[in-house]
Order: C-alpha cells, then structure tokens, then sequence
C-alpha cells in the first residue's frame, strides 16, 4: 500500500480570512495515523484553524483516521474555525456514509467553494444549509435552515401547522434546526429524534452504538468496502484483527452469492446488510430480494461458494420467503 504524504499551503477568503489547504496523497493506515494526528497538532500550534483537506490523491483512509477527523474537526470549531473536506474520492465517500459521518462535515468538490465557505457572515446574516427532505407524494423538495440540520425521515405530516423548532441532540448536545413536525436523525450520532404538532422534541437514541447498516448496488467490488467495516466491528468487539478478516471474507462470500445467483448481477438491484458489534462476537445479516434460493442451512458447507465461509464462522444460517433471501453470520472470539 502506498505511504501517505501530504503537503500544505496558505490561501486567503476575498475578505482576507486565511485558510491552510492541505493535499493529502496515498494512504492513511494504521502506520500512518500518527502523521496526520501531528500535522493537525502543528497547525493548531500555529493558530491555524480553517483548514480544507483535499483528498483528490488519497487512495485509502481506515476507521481510525476519520474517528480523528471527527475529534480535531471539534477541537478546530473550539477556536473558532472550521475543517472542511474537498474532492473526496469514491471508496473514501462510502466509509463516510457507512460510519455515519458524511452528514457531520461539509463536504464539496472545489477548492474555490471550500476556502469561500470560510467568510465571514455579515451583520444579519444567517448561515443557509440547503436540504432535501420527501414530501408525501415522494418527491424532492427544497427547504432551508440554520445551524446543523438533523437528516430528516419522511416525515408524513400533510396539512399540519409548520412548527419550527431549534433544540439541542438530546445524545451528542449539537443544535439542530427541524423545519416542522416528523422524525429526524441527528447527522452526528444517528439518535433520532421526533417533534410533535405541539412542538415537544423526543429523542431515542440509535438503535445500537456498534451496528452499522448498509444498502449496496449489487455489485461484487462494492464488497471490498466491508474490510475494513469488518476490522473495525472486531476491534469494537474486542477481537483479533485476523477474526476480522476471517468475518470479512465469509460476509463477501455471502454476499456475492445474493448478488450472483438471487439477483443475477443486475447492478440496479441492492443487497440489504446489518454488521453489529458484541462483546466477544461480530455478526451480521445479508438480504436480498429476487429469485428465492433452494437453501437450506445444513447444505451450505456442500455450496462451493460457501463452503470455505462456513469453515471459518460460528455460525452461518440462511432462510427464505416470500420476501426474498437471508443469510445471518456470527464470529466468536477464537
């Protein structure tokens, strides 16, 4: 895997606002976390606290990595400044969305844009995010708020009173702006949270800290974005990365099996997956509409495409209705 690199330069705003680019290139692995954790140490050290990290080179970012961008993004809004990422590429994006996180930063494809997003607001002046939320009849609207907005649920609530309420994430405390009564989910912790016509807020929290939910094309290298979802459940669960690996490999199997022989590799078709993070166990679920399969869960080590899956897991099962196919995996600790 390529080493990780990465130079900085000195921009300003129209307004003067000065503003620190930073090129990222090759890979941020476990080697190199520590690398960039010191380059955001050095320019916290030179009071410099607007930074747009350009990751037009980078190839790949583990876990690890965006859990720290996550931390100084927070230490920089401390000072009064802003972290903003540009040109992420596509496998970078999916780890964003499959941790939950693509909602916490802003995200744009030009450099113009990023460094312009660090004026200052004038006197009056609101800071507009655009949204799209469903509107009954499912169609993409348009509204606009201020602060963080809480991605929203379609929030079916035709002909009720708008109610505009800003409330504080009953979970992670950040302010978020709900444009009228619906279901809501914070775009920091995935709580979600439900205004009523009377304006009361309630929060639930997340269905579970270590569950992760993903819904993919039905194409074979989509799966290679599980490892590392796969990695981090067995880190989360306390277990070797080798147990990890081992989960990864049965969990593409799995899943290449749906899109091959349920779906018939048609790419517009999705594969349903639910990864989920115990203490001493990592397990997960697989769905797939399409044709149903002639499963059973005692032939599955007879499958040559799943034979070695069943070898390395605890527990491998598969049923089918009129729904469609379903695997469930576990991995205990070894």
């Amino acid at each position: 895997m390529a080493g990780f690199e990465y130079t900085t330069r000195n921009t300003n705003t129209s307004s003067g606002i000065p503003v620190t680019v930073v090129a990222l290139s090759g890979a941020i692995d476990p080697g190199s976390v520590e690398t960039l954790d010191n380059l955001f140490k050095e320019l916290l050290a030179q009071e410099q606290y607007n930074v747009v990290l350009d990751f037009q080179n980078l190839k790949y970012m583990n876990s690890t990595a965006m859990g720290l961008l996550v931390r100084w993004a927070d230490k920089f809004a401390e000072q009064q400044g802003r972290l903003i990422l540009l040109q992420i590429p596509t496998r970078v994006m999916m780890m964003l969305e499959m941790l939950g996180l693509k909602e916490f930063f802003k995200i744009t494809t030009e450099e113009k844009a990023a460094v312009a997003s660090f004026e200052v607001l004038g006197e009056g002046e609101e800071e507009i995010v655009e949204m799209h939320l469903k509107t009954p009849d499912n169609k993409t609207a348009s509204t606009t708020s201020r602060e963080e907005e809480a991605a929203p649920q379609p929030p079916g609530n035709a002909g009720l009173p708008p109610v505009v309420t800003e409330t504080a994430c009953g979970q992670c405390g950040i302010t978020l702006t709900m444009g009228g009564p619906g279901r809501y989910r914070c775009p920091r912790c995935r709580a979600f949270l439900t205004l009523t016509p009377e304006g009361k807020v309630e929060t639930s929290p997340q269905r579970s800290a270590n569950e992760i939910e993903l819904i993919l094309p039905a194409k074979a290298d989509y799966l290679g974005s599980l490892e590392q979802v796969c990695l981090t459940a067995a880190g989360q669960a306390g277990m070797e990365q080798t147990n990890g690996v081992e989960f990864f490999k049965a969990l593409a199997a799995c899943g290449n099996y749906l899109i091959t022989e349920a779906l018939g590799g048609v790419e517009s078709e999705r594969v349903h997956i639910q990864v989920q993070a115990t203490k001493g166990m990592v397990s997960a679920r697989l769905f797939a509409a399409g044709k149903v399969l002639p499963l059973e869960t005692s032939t599955l080590p007879a499958v040559a495409a799943l034979s070695e899956a069943a070898g390395n897991l605890d527990k491998l099962e598969f049923f089918a209705n009129n729904k469609g196919n379903f695997f469930i995996l576990e991995k205990h600790t070894n």
